[in-house]
């Protein structure tokens, strides 16, 4: 009983990293890769409830720990979820999609004037 209550805690924990996990994989250029990366997602998740009922399965049976066989499982899939996010982020080239910020943006915010924020203004000359 005990295990299926962390068993439980662990995939309900292991939810809000899935939007981490499915970013990298679904950034592509071409169409080909995008459905590549995809279907990679799917089958580390896929892996991942595998590890998960297996663990579950050990720590009912008494054989491990729920801590070493559930909790470090889903340290393992947040850090490398995180992980993966982090490099997708910063590979993501800016100069292919829209660029950032869109033309004419900071022209129409109005910034208080003493951030040094927004459009530059020419000074005329003396």
């Amino acid at each position: 009983m005990v295990g299926a209550f962390h068993d439980r805690i662990v995939r309900t924990l292991a939810v809000p990293f899935l939007p981490f996990l499915a970013v990298p994989f679904a950034l592509g250029a071409r169409r080909s890769r995008q459905f590549a990366g995809i279907a990679v997602g799917l089958v580390l998740l896929a892996i991942f409830n595998e590890v998960l009922n297996t663990g579950n399965s050990l720590a009912s049976n008494g054989r491990a720990s729920n801590l070493l066989a559930q909790w470090l499982p889903l340290a393992v899939f947040a850090a490398g979820s995180l992980v993966l996010f982090w490099r997708a982020v910063y590979k993501v080239k800016r100069g292919n999609g829209l660029p950032w910020p869109p033309p004419g943006l900071l022209g129409r915010i109005r910034f208080p004037a003493g951030l040094g924020l927004g459009p530059r203004r020419q000074r005329p000359s003396e």
